[in-house]
């Protein structure tokens, strides 16, 4: 998270100021990359309920209870990965 706001704050610092860096082609790859950290973020969130699922379909457990927690999480991906496509 720190990462991703510093990224983000001198990235636009850059392209406002253009100082310390004066090129602002690099503020701009500095915040899409803030911006795909995001999503990566977003996604390891998003699936955490696969750990879930795995643990309980190990232990035998089955039914659509299990079913819910990789559906939902496939349909709530599904919004981080928007901007690239299905």
């Amino acid at each position: 998270m720190i990462l991703i706001l510093f990224l983000i704050g001198f990235g636009v610092s850059t392209i406002s100021t253009q100082w310390p860096i004066t090129e602002p082609w690099i503020g701009i790859k500095l915040v899409v990359y803030a911006m795909l950290l995001v999503i990566g973020l977003y996604l390891r969130l998003t699936i955490a309920d696969w750990k879930k699922g795995f643990i309980n379909l190990k232990k035998g457990d089955f039914g659509p209870h299990i079913d819910a927690l990789f559906i939902n999480a496939l349909r709530r991906a599904k919004y981080g990965l928007l901007p690239f496509g299905r």
